[in-house]
């Protein structure tokens, strides 16, 4: 796999460190996540459709997945050592909290669907934001270390 390629030292870490826990739990997060919407043959296709309250666009699970998810992922900050935060950390550290504000309108729609298998898909997409934030938290306090400013 790409991501797991372009970010081999995190592999090389212990299973509970940060970056590894949120790596991981990325690319499982693209593999369940990415796609459901079609009809895999012995799989039910999985998604939901709901308007955003806080950008006013229809969204659908495939869409966010497809836009958010599908990607390769390098954590370049940490790989590098970079004492300030990089292009790729600052544009997570500002849309955090879009996509979690994004997979609760996504959750509310669901529960109100009956859509048990969406609303799965998205707490795992949620565990996985979680673990995201506390990476970025992790690769702060090594840039303050950095700077000598813990």
């Amino acid at each position: 796999m790409h991501i797991e390629r372009l970010n081999r030292p995190v592999f090389k870490l212990d299973d509970a460190h940060p970056a590894r826990r949120f790596l991981s739990a990325f690319i499982d997060c693209r593999t369940d996540c990415v796609g459901r919407e079609l009809d895999p043959p012995g799989q039910v296709p999985i998604d939901q459709e709901w308007k955003s309250p806080s950008d006013g666009r229809v969204w659908t699970f495939s869409a966010f997945a497809y836009g958010f998810l599908s990607f390769d992922l390098e954590l370049d900050g940490f790989i590098t050592g970079a004492p300030y935060w990089t292009a790729s950390e600052k544009w997570a550290q500002e849309n955090l909290p879009r996509f979690h504000s994004l997979m609760d309108e996504c959750g509310h729609a669901a529960k109100q669907c009956g859509n048990s298998k969406c609303l799965e898909l998205v707490d795992k997409v949620v565990g996985m934001l979680k673990l995201w934030k506390d990476y970025l938290r992790y690769r702060e306090e090594s840039i303050a270390g950095q700077r000598g400013v813990i």
